[in-house]
Formats: C-alpha cells, sequence, structure tokens
C-alpha cells in the first residue's frame, strides 16, 4: 500500500475513532459498523467457498451478519454434527478467513463459547467467539502475517502477548525463548491454558505484569466486551468500544525490570502492542540498536516491531 494511502487511511480512522471515544458513535462489537464491514469482506476476499464449507446455512449466517445476529452453525472437524455457537460478527468472517487458508475449527464449547482452533502442527489453542477478538487477532497471525515467519534461534519479547497466540507461533516458526507479558486476569488464565497444553511450554514464560515507564502498581481498566483493548489509566475516558470498564489494580514493571527477571543478556526482537503515541517508545527502542517499524497504526493502536541490528 503506497504511503500516502496508508497515513490517510490511518487519519480517517483516527477521525472515526476520536467520535467514538467521545460516544458519538458506537464502535463495539455489534455496532452497524462493525457488522457492514464484516460482511463486505465476505464479497471484497471471495470468502463464499469458505462459507459454504464452515457452515450448513451459509445464507442465514449472511443474514446473522445483517440483522446483528451472533449464533451460527459451524461444521467442526471433531464433531458429527453441526454446533450453534455465538459468534461476534468480525469473529465469524475472520474464521472465514482462516479456513480459506486452510484452518479450520476442531471442536467447541457452546456454554462457554469456545472454539479450538490449530495454529500450526501439534498446536492448538482456545479461542473466546463472543464478546471478544480472539479469533481475528489470529487471523491477523496466521493470515496476515503481521509478525513474520521464521524466527529461528530468537529470543523474543511479546509484550501484550494477550492469550498466548503470538508467542506460541513465534516458538512454532523457530523461537528459542519466549517472555510473554501481560497483566489482565481473563486472558493470562486463558494464555496459561494454551500454553501449559501446548509443546512448548518450557521455551515459554509468562509475567502477569503491565510494562510502563515506572515501577508499581496501577489501576488497570477492563473492557469486559472487548478484552482486547484492556489498557492502563490512558484510555480511561475511551467509549470507542465499551461505556463500562471494570477497573483492577496490576503490578507494573519497567522495561529493565522485566529485562533483569529474564536473564537475558540480549533480545532479538521485540513486540509490543501499543495505544496512543508510540513515538517515545520507538525513539528508546532505536537509541537500544533496534530496527522499529509499526506493523498497524489504525484506531489509536498498534504494533511495534523492534529487531535487532544484528540479528538475520
Amino acid at each position: 500500500m503506497p504511503k500516502c494511502l496508508s497515513q490517510s487511511l490511518a487519519l480517517l480512522a483516527r477521525s472515526f475513532y476520536y467520535a467514538a471515544q467521545k460516544g458519538w458513535i458506537r464502535f463495539d462489537q455489534y455496532s452497524p459498523y462493525k457488522r457492514f464491514t464484516a460482511l463486505l469482506q465476505v464479497f471484497r476476499f471471495g470468502l463464499w467457498k469458505a462459507l459454504w464449507r464452515i457452515t450448513p446455512r451459509p445464507f442465514g449466517a449472511i443474514l446473522a451478519l445483517l440483522s446483528g445476529k451472533d449464533r451460527y452453525f459451524l461444521r467442526l472437524a471433531q464433531s458429527p454434527t453441526p454446533v450453534l455457537l455465538s459468534i461476534s460478527p468480525i469473529n465469524f468472517t475472520s474464521l472465514l478467513h482462516l479456513a480459506k487458508a486452510g484452518y479450520y475449527p476442531l471442536s467447541a464449547e457452546p456454554s462457554s463459547n469456545t472454539l479450538l482452533m490449530p495454529i500450526g502442527p501439534g498446536i492448538t489453542i482456545s479461542l473466546r467467539t463472543h464478546q471478544s477478538g480472539d479469533i481475528g487477532i489470529l487471523k491477523e497471525l496466521l493470515v496476515d502475517r503481521d509478525y513474520g515467519n521464521d524466527f529461528s534461534g530468537y529470543r523474543i519479547i511479546d509484550v501484550g502477548a494477550y492469550i498466548g497466540e503470538t508467542a506460541l507461533f513465534f516458538c512454532s516458526q523457530g523461537a528459542e525463548k519466549v517472555i510473554a507479558v501481560d497483566p489482565a486476569p481473563d486472558n493470562v488464565a486463558l494464555a496459561k491454558k494454551n500454553i501449559t497444553q501446548s509443546p512448548y511450554a518450557e521455551r515459554i514464560r509468562l509475567f502477569d505484569v503491565a510494562v510502563a515507564a515506572s515501577e508499581g502498581e496501577m489501576p488497570f481498566y477492563l473492557d469486559e466486551g472487548n478484552p482486547q483493548t484492556h489498557a492502563l489509566p490512558t484510555a480511561r475516558e475511551d467509549q470507542a468500544y465499551s461505556r463500562a470498564k471494570k477497573t483492577v489494580t496490576v503490578p507494573v514493571w519497567s522495561f529493565e525490570q522485566l529485562m533483569a527477571h529474564a536473564g537475558w543478556d540480549e533480545v532479538d526482537l521485540v513486540v509490543i502492542e501499543y495505544h496512543a503515541a508510540p513515538e517515545p517508545l520507538e525513539a528508546h527502542l532505536k537509541t537500544l540498536g533496534y530496527r522499529v517499524e509499526r506493523i498497524k497504526d489504525m484506531l489509536m493502536t498498534g504494533i511495534i516491531r523492534a529487531e535487532k541490528a544484528n540479528s538475520t
């Protein structure tokens, strides 16, 4: 994508996001905007064949997207009959993207709205299908390949580890060790389950802390409808996704403190999810000898990928 077009799209997205922050428009999982975006993807990316393969009721699925319903029948590899599951619109189209790329759901637990998905040879991951962006995030990882493909021999710090999907992906692509960091209790609980049940449990260390400029404790805001948007206090007035947030107190480490706990002299790759302005963090990483790039910069959030200059 040309740089000027990318910048224009980012500016437009920030304008929408600002309006959503103020509560002028809805931006949550079931908003008209999200439903329209989800339906548009079916046409834009040619997801019809995946739609017919993954559900026995494709037209019902299209109607559900149009009407904002969240109940879909899915064909599952380990189930003899289709299973009815609650799935948010954007998660459903992300599931179609994954199916198109050859990743099909294995099984489901309708009572907890969780889905078991393969992410590599011998690796599965539990995802929340309702009131979350879990499947969409997995699509960015496996289909869009936002993080890359080859991490052979790397030591990686993953700040914003979410449910462990990136840490497991890094290991499946050759990473030697991964430090995974996330302070959200719900995300950490699922990350522990996913990592423990994987063949890479010995390679991954999970710390349930936040990382910031200072150390100590801070309030952490939980958006129960969108666990991917949990954040430190800067997002307190953010109404883009939900107006009802819970607060928990979480331990906060500086990056230096995290490195001390890791016991590593050098880190090959640092991946950080950011909210708002990432420029100071980018500048700091550059002074430490990292090549820094933003993988995405949309809707006031994005990902910083910082690779050591001598890494291959």
